[in-house]
C-alpha cells in the first residue's frame, strides 16, 4: 500500500512539476517583447516625384462672365514646364520632413501623420490658350507656375494578431490633401489659383479634401530587433461634391540597433483622383496627381 501511495505521488510530482516551469517560461517570452508602445516616427521622403493632371475652373471673372470659365486639362510637365526638384519650408538637400506620432497597444494602435507644405515649380512659353483658376492665358505667354500641397493622416488600426514575430492589422484612415495651386503671367498681371474651389474644408491658402481609406498593415520579424512591414489602403469616395478614388502604400525595414530606437528604410506611394461633383462650374476641379519617393526614418518607442 505504502509503495502504491508513493509511486501514486511521484507520478503526480511528475506531471505538476512541468507547469509551473512551463509557464514561467511563457512568461519570460511575453517578457521579451512588449506589444504596447508610444512613440514618435521622423521620416526624411527623398526627393518624391510627382506625375499630375489637373484641371480648374474658378470665379475671377465671374462678373463679366457668368457661366464661368471651364478649366483646361493640363499635364503640368509638359504643358507647364513643371520639374519634379522639390522645395518646402521642411527640407535638407533633396528631402523633405514629415512627421508620425503613434500609440501602440496589444488589441488597438492609432497613429496620426503629417506631411507639411511641399512645392513643385515651373516656368514655360504656352504653346496653346488654357484657362485655369477663373483666368485665360494665351498661347506664346510666358507663365510661371507653383503647385504646392500637404498630405496628412489620422490611421485606426485593430490588431487581430499581435506576438513577437507578426502583427496583423486591418485599419481605418481619415487622409487629407490640401493644394494651394497657381499659375501667373507676371507680364500681363495674370494669376489663377484654387483658392475658390469647392473643397470641403480651408485653411490658410489651401483647399482641403479630407477622404477615408480602408486597408490592412502587416509586420513580419524577430519585431524586438527588425521587421519588414507593408501597409496598403484605399477608397473610393463620393462625398460633399467631391467623387474619386485614392490609393496609399508604404513597405519598409526596420532595425532597432537599441530597443526604444529604431532607423527605417522603406517606400511610400500615393495616388489621389478626385473631382469636383458640384454644378457650379466656377467652382469645379479634376484632378490625378501620385507621388512616389525612398524614405528613411528615425523611430523612437517607449514602452
Amino acid at each position: 500500500m505504502r509503495s502504491r501511495r508513493a509511486l501514486a505521488v511521484a507520478a503526480l510530482a511528475l506531471l505538476l512539476a512541468p507547469a509551473p516551469a512551463f509557464a514561467q517560461d511563457e512568461d519570460e517570452e511575453d517578457d521579451e517583447f512588449d506589444t504596447s508602445y508610444i512613440g514618435a516616427r521622423l521620416e526624411y521622403w527623398y526627393r518624391p516625384a510627382m506625375d499630375m493632371q489637373v484641371s480648374v475652373s474658378g470665379t475671377a471673372f465671374a462678373q463679366l462672365n457668368p457661366l464661368g470659365l471651364t478649366g483646361t486639362p493640363l499635364d503640368i510637365q509638359d504643358d507647364l514646364g513643371v520639374t519634379e526638384t522639390v522645395t518646402s519650408d521642411y527640407m535638407y538637400q533633396n528631402g523633405i520632413f514629415a512627421g508620425e506620432v503613434f500609440i501602440d497597444t496589444r488589441w488597438l494602435s492609432v497613429s496620426a501623420q503629417i506631411t507639411p507644405p511641399f512645392e513643385y515649380k515651373g516656368e514655360t512659353t504656352l504653346t496653346r490658350t488654357i484657362t485655369f483658376g477663373g483666368q485665360s492665358f494665351q498661347v506664346s505667354t510666358p507663365v510661371e507656375s507653383k503647385f504646392r500641397q500637404a498630405l496628412a493622416a489620422i490611421e485606426v488600426k485593430i490588431n487581430i494578431l499581435n506576438s513577437k514575430y507578426v502583427r496583423l492589422s486591418p485599419l481605418v484612415a481619415l487622409h487629407a490633401i490640401g493644394v494651394d495651386w497657381e499659375i501667373k503671367a507676371p507680364q500681363f498681371g495674370l494669376a489663377g489659383d484654387t483658392s475658390d474651389i469647392d473643397t470641403p474644408l480651408k485653411w490658410d491658402d489651401m483647399s482641403i479634401v479630407p477622404y477615408p481609406e480602408l486597408g490592412a498593415e502587416v509586420r513580419l520579424g524577430l519585431r524586438k530587433w527588425v521587421e519588414v512591414d507593408l501597409k496598403g489602403s484605399g477608397a473610393y469616395v463620393n462625398y460633399y461634391g467631391v467623387q474619386g478614388k485614392t490609393i496609399s502604400l508604404d513597405a519598409g525595414v526596420t532595425a532597432y540597433p537599441i530597443e526604444w530606437v529604431g532607423v527605417r528604410l522603406g517606400a511610400r506611394y500615393t495616388a489621389i483622383e478626385l473631382e469636383s461633383t458640384s454644378d457650379d462650374s466656377d467652382e469645379s476641379y479634376d484632378f490625378d496627381v501620385e507621388f512616389l519617393g525612398a524614405t528613411l526614418s528615425v523611430i523612437v518607442r517607449f514602452g
